[in-house]
């Protein structure tokens, strides 16, 4: 009975361990969520492209990394190299807050490079963490700031607040669990 029982432990053991093992971050799935916003506006999604455009992104960074250690500023560099379609016209500025419209035309605004800076962390291992402050987000990996506005700039937290007309001194600045930036996207996607 006694071996049953340790069997029975070390398989519950075995089974906690993969499962933690394979863990996805806090912010898994984020893309989908920019995606469904997107149809809830209304607008047209192919989402198995947009998808498909992620992983092909994540598997040139993949090979293009030398070590883990570059793998963010790969990100910051492939991202900011999606090319830009100066045909298009933006209609309705909520547009350019959308994962697809970024995937698609290579523009975006501070929400739309956060989730896809999200996703592709999660793919490959890297903790971005959302920084919420009134009208903005951005990002922080380490102690490095990544200003998604400026071609991911390292800029210091007052820096973005004065580009802001925010008075640093009295600005709250939010890391963001999940819900609070999928709620960031919900007020982004509805007041732009």
């Amino acid at each position: 009975m006694k071996l049953k029982m340790n069997k029975v432990i070390i398989l519950f053991f075995a089974l906690f361990l993969l499962t933690n093992a394979f863990a996805k971050s806090e912010f898994s799935g984020i893309e989908d969520i920019s995606i469904q916003i997107s149809k809830e506006l209304g607008y047209i999604v192919d989402e198995k492209k947009i998808l498909q455009k992620i992983d092909q992104l994540a598997e040139e960074i993949r090979k293009e990394s030398k070590n883990k250690e570059d793998i963010p500023d790969l990100i910051i560099k492939k991202i900011y190299s999606l090319p830009l379609n100066k045909s298009i016209k933006v209609i309705f500025p909520e547009e350019e807050g959308l994962l697809p419209f970024l995937i698609s035309n290579g523009a975006g605004n501070c929400f739309s490079y956060s989730v896809l800076f999200l996703t592709l962390g999660e793919k490959l291992g890297v903790n971005f963490t959302p920084i919420l402050i009134p009208g903005h987000v951005y990002l922080r990996h380490n102690k490095r700031n990544i200003e998604t506005t400026l071609d991911g700039k390292d800029i210091s937290d007052k820096n973005i607040a004065n580009l802001l007309y925010l008075d640093f001194r009295k600005t709250l600045f939010i890391s963001a669990s999940r819900n609070q930036f999928i709620s960031g996207l919900y007020s982004n996607a509805c007041i732009i």
